[in-house]
Parts: C-alpha cells; structure tokens; sequence
C-alpha cells in the first residue's frame, strides 16, 4: 500500500473517532511532569539519606477525557475519566499508574450532581499551594492526614449564586474503608461522613471554607473506639496583576473515645512576576505539635523560581528544606511529588533541590 492510500485508511478509520468525539463534546486533556531532584536527610534512620539522594521523578502526570452532553429540557450528562501516568517508567509510590478524578453525573438548573472517584483533601491543599506537586509542596503538611481522594463518593454542587460557590460531599461508610488504608482495617466499617465548601472568587480575589467530619468508627485492633477525624480550612489569595500572595490555616482534629488532639497548620506563600516569562515565588509552611507536650510539629520552606517556554510547556527550578521537631516526621518531597523519603526517622531534617518540566495537553 502506498503512502497516499495509507493515509486516506488511517482517516477514514479515525474520522469516526473524532465525530463521536465532537458530537459528544469530549475533551481530551493531559499533563506531563518530570523533574530531577536532589534530596537528603529523608532516610530511615537519624540524619541519614535514603539511598542515592538523586533522582529522575515522575509528579502527577496525567491522561484523561472529559464530557457533556446536552439531553434537553435544560439536563446534560457529564462525565471524567482520569489515569496517573508514569511519565519516567521508573515506578514507585505516587507515579504508578492508577485511577484519579473519574465520575459520572448530571447537570441543571438543580446544580450539579456526581458519584465516583473524587476529592477529598485535595478539596483544599491547593487553595494556597504554590509549588504543588513539586519539592516544598504545601499539601505535605496541610494534607497530612487526609487522604487526597475518596472511593465511591457523592458530590453535589449548588448553582452558583453571583461569585459563591457551594459544594456538599457525601462519604459512604463503605467507601471509607477503602479509602481510608492506614485509618481502617480491611475487616472494620467506617461510619458515614460528609464534608462542605464553600467558596467565593472575583475582582482577583479567593476565599475558601472547607470542612469535613470522617467517622473511622470503631477499630480495636487499630487502637480506634467511635474514631473521628474533623479537618478545617480557611484559606484566601489576592492576584495584584504583577504577582499573587495566599495563605491558609488547616485545623485537624483527631477524636479517639474520649480523647481528642488538634494539629493547627499554617501556609503562607507569594509569587511575584519579574519579566513577561519569569516568576520567583516563596512559601512557608509550620505544623503545631499534635498534642501537649509531642514535640512533633515542623516547618517547611520553599523558594524556586518558574519560566514559562511557551504556552503549553514551562520549567522550574526549586528548593525547599522542612526541620523537623525531635518528633516530628514531615517530608517535603511527598504528595504530588513522586517522594523518595523511606520511613522518615523523628527529627530528621530533610531538604532538596530540584529542576523540573512540565508540558499540558
């Protein structure tokens, strides 16, 4: 076959692919991170480093489609399915391929309706997160409890009225259990819980309220008698034209029978524009101690510097260093990030410095 009829059989075999796609309005959409990173003091045991401190990481690489479909009478039917990718092939924790943000739903007059795999935590780290799913990224400590998404969920959001947005999240008990991993056992039930956000964004300003109250139930064997965990976020950004600044402050309560400890975090960051393609940016993080006398909060700072290569590409370079209390275990290279800390040992001090790349689709 030559060229010519090669490439009329390719079209006329993909054209159908790209009708159902534009009749349907699907969306095809992605984003390729990688970055190579320097990092020590994460190890395992007291000031050590885990292995080699240098690596090529993979940081929430992503695949995904999206839709909707207009059904009449004011109702259309939406619908994501999204994949992490391994951009690097290295595999390991937070870059093995696996399922992200994917839901079904209808949309209205009512507001919006959706059931599947859907935010939780990751509700709020990234109201004020300047180096997401990089080293220093802000969710290590404010995300610290909660898992970033949750299995089987209900999500409703309400029409929005003027610049208000508000958002109810329903949690089955039975989507808790396997959600939850070190919060509940495989043979335990969770109880029902819900969550709430509500935010309002205009004129260059954001401000957030997000709060969920996770029932882990009863758990013996996990140490756990009518176990909740309740995290609060209050979180505010202000754009000026030239640069950004944002802060947070997350309060985790963790209720176990009648005893109950409180963890209050604190972020605070800017960014700041110092050509049409450069920016520098800082962010500083610091996690109370989880109960009297615990000695196991920490603090975290970051600073990098972002350039933009064209519209879809852009590349960065960061460092970022957490001190830990005599107790504390807080990484800074976790979350988004693909994290090469081992079994952090109390106290550790762990610090990197990265440069990275980033390309959306």
């Amino acid at each position: 076959m030559n060229k010519k009829l090669m490439t009329i059989a390719i079209a006329a075999v993909l054209a159908p692919v790209a009708a159902f796609a534009e009749n349907a309005n699907i969306e095809f959409y992605g984003r390729i991170h990688a970055s190579m990173d320097s990092v020590s003091g994460n190890g395992a045991t007291a000031g050590a480093s885990a292995k080699n401190t240098v690596s090529l990481n993979d940081n929430s690489s992503r695949f995904g489609l999206k839709g909707k479909h207009d059904m009449g009478n004011g109702l259309s039917g939406v619908f994501q399915a999204e994949a992490a990718l391994d951009a690097n092939g290295k595999g390991g924790a937070g870059a093995l391929p696996g399922l992200r943000d994917t839901y079904i739903g209808l949309a209205g007059g009512f507001g919006t309706v959706l059931v599947g795999k859907l935010p939780a935590a990751n509700q709020y780290v990234y109201d004020s997160n300047l180096f997401a799913d990089q080293l220093g990224d802000a969710a290590n400590f404010t995300g610290n409890l909660m898992p970033g998404r949750a299995n089987g969920a209900l999500h409703y959001v309400a029409p929005k009225f003027s610049d208000v947005t508000v958002a109810l999240t329903y949690l089955p008990a039975s989507s808790l259990q396997s959600t939850l991993g070190s919060y509940t056992l495989a043979t335990d039930k969770a109880d029902n819980s819900a969550g709430f956000t509500a935010g309002y964004a205009a004129n260059g300003m954001t401000a957030k309220l997000t709060y969920f109250s996770i029932g882990l139930g009863n758990q013996a064997a996990a140490g756990y008698v009518n176990g909740k965990l309740q995290p609060l976020s209050i979180a505010g950004s202000y754009d000026f034209g030239n640069g950004m600044v944002s802060a947070q402050f997350v309060s985790v309560k963790l209720t176990n029978a009648a005893v109950t400890t409180t963890r209050n975090i604190y972020n605070i960051g800017g960014k700041f524009n110092v050509t049409e393609t450069g920016a520098i940016k800082a962010q500083f993080s610091k996690a109370g101690t989880s109960a009297a006398a615990a000695l196991d909060g920490a603090q975290m700072f970051a600073v990098g510097y972002d350039h933009t290569l064209s519209k879809q590409m852009s590349m960065y370079v960061v460092y970022a260093q957490t001190t830990n209390d005599a107790g504390g275990t807080f990484a800074m290279d976790g979350w988004g990030h693909n994290s090469q800390s081992v079994g952090m040992f109390k106290g550790n001090d762990p610090k990197g410095l990265g440069v990275g790349l980033t390309y959306n689709f």
